[in-house]
């Protein structure tokens, strides 16, 4: 809204709904960002958005609109409203979204398979409904493209919980995720070890395999990228928990500052 009142930005609404149709999907994203927020301070109404919905669709089909995603789960920690919370994304849209979990684009797909947790529990879509499309996620579990392939690894114990996919359907793949523990790619090795612990508590892998990898999760604790270090730092207490860090090696990084007591008590 930057400085105008409410009554001021109601009269130029208009030019913040030709927003929500920019050509430019950077533009377009960002304005989708900001919509539930201003239905709810009652700013433009759901109507004024529905009218323009299929254009919010569009970048979900795009790999420059992915971040749009956002929009479909909301931020339960910020409470901030999705735009199913607000009444533009329905049951009626269950077409598109089903539409995108056989998408070609793997990429696409891999993202609308991170959203189906959202959509099934917000009744967009209906548990049987992915179910009878499994296969397509399975796909992606064994993509040659890594960010594709962890992205997928990255929401599959929550399918697994949900009963989408089957613990045998997870091991039978399995070392297409052990892979990813090797990543050259630290993004994507530091994402792949975030869901080890998980994965051996579901009996997807053992200790012994992650064990066997752990050298590939110490060098991100070392990494030049201070990011990638704290997220690694984040996951070392759950690697100590399932024994994939023994013991005498938790005290090693514990003398060198890497992880604190409340780890090593972990």
């Amino acid at each position: 809204i930057g400085t105008f009142a409410p009554d001021e930005f109601k009269e130029r609404k208009k030019y913040f709904l030709d927003l929500l149709e920019s050509q430019d999907k950077d533009v377009r994203v960002k304005a989708w960002e900001e919509a539930s927020a201003l239905i709810e301070e009652g700013l433009i109404t759901v109507d004024d958005v529905k009218e323009r919905k299929e254009y919010f669709l569009e970048l979900l089909k795009s790999r420059r609109g992915l971040s749009a995603w956002w929009d479909i789960k909301g931020d339960t920690k910020l409470g901030s409203k999705s735009l199913i919370d607000v009444g533009v994304i329905t049951r009626e849209d269950a077409p598109f979204f089903l539409e995108l979990l056989e998408f070609q684009d793997e990429c696409v797909r891999a993202h609308a398979w991170g959203g189906v947790g959202a959509l099934l529990d917000r009744g967009i879509l209906a548990p049987d409904e992915v179910k009878e499309r499994e296969k397509y996620f399975l796909e992606l579990l064994e993509s040659r493209e890594t960010y594709v392939r962890v992205r997928a690894w990255s929401c599959a114990d929550d399918l697994l919980d949900r009963g989408i996919v089957a613990p045998a359907d997870l091991a039978q793949r399995k070392e297409y995720f052990l892979e990813l523990l090797e990543s050259r790619s630290e993004g994507v090795r530091v994402k792949a070890w975030s869901k080890v612990g998980t994965l051996i508590e579901k009996g997807v892998i053992s200790v012994d395999e992650a064990r066997r990898r752990k050298k590939y999760f110490f060098k991100l604790l070392a990494s030049y990228d201070p990011t990638t270090a704290i997220d690694a730092s984040g996951i070392v207490k759950e690697l100590i928990k399932n024994g994939v860090i023994p013991r005498h090696e938790a005290e090693d990084l514990l003398a060198l500052n890497v992880i604190s007591e409340e780890d090593l008590d972990s």
